[in-house]
């Protein structure tokens, strides 16, 4: 279920919220980073939702390094690969 929000002068139709794991807290941040995706994507495939972008989850304060997080992030979006017209993180050109 989407809970509205104020998207405020972004150019998107819904914002789903998810929080990701702080990397060296943790027990299994993999897990639960993949878990963030999927929550989202599933969020938006129920919602009937063509387009969804990420930023890099956990990959600032939470010190996930980059390079992991973005082989889960597109492993993880590959299995909703015929939900969405497209998904983007940042077309997946990621800088490190």
């Amino acid at each position: 279920m989407l809970k509205e929000c104020r998207g405020f002068k972004l150019p998107v139709s819904h914002v789903i919220h998810t929080v990701g794991p702080v990397f060296n807290f943790h027990c299994n941040p993999e897990d639960i980073l993949r878990s963030a995706y999927k929550n989202c994507l599933s969020v938006g495939k129920a919602n009937n939702i063509q387009y969804i972008a990420f930023p890099a989850i956990s990959c600032g304060v939470s010190q996930y390094p980059p390079d992991e997080a973005a082989t889960i992030a597109i492993s993880t979006v590959k299995e909703f690969a015929n939900d969405f017209k497209e998904v983007s993180h940042d077309k997946f050109c990621l800088m490190i």
